[in-house]
């Protein structure tokens, strides 16, 4: 997290706009958190990128969306999401991830559900005695 602004070439436009906006919501949050202050102190001084974004103050909620994983085994899933309050805890949120079925993306997470089925369990019960 820390390294992300402050390498050359580490990341597009968008992806540090969305950092810098979810740093920001963050620091709505816990305005006071220590160690979030010391890293915002950190980007603005040694990220003209970063400085010029979190001087936007461009907070949005992301409810829903699309967004990319790398999986070693399947590759790249483009995968859509719906994140949701849980009520009675501030701050918190449950994003659930899924695949449109007929996708490739959906062929990818059936596989894998298929292939964790057919690995033996780490969890299988004790069988031998007390």
């Amino acid at each position: 997290m820390r390294s992300w602004p402050l390498s050359p070439g580490s990341a597009s436009t968008t992806t540090s706009g969305w950092n810098a906006a979810k740093r920001r919501a963050l620091a709505g949050i816990d305005p006071d958190a220590p160690d979030l202050a010391e890293l915002i102190g950190e980007l603005m001084l040694k990220s003209p990128e970063f400085a010029r974004l979190w001087e936007r103050y461009d907070v949005k909620a992301h409810s829903h969306g699309l967004k990319t994983f790398h999986h070693p085994d399947v590759g790249d899933l483009t995968l859509g999401y719906q994140s949701m309050q849980l009520e009675g805890t501030p701050g918190h949120r449950l994003v659930a991830y899924y695949a449109e079925p007929g996708t490739p993306e959906h062929d990818a997470m059936v596989l894998l559900d298929l292939a964790a089925h057919e690995q033996p369990s780490k969890l299988s019960p004790r069988t031998d005695a007390a």
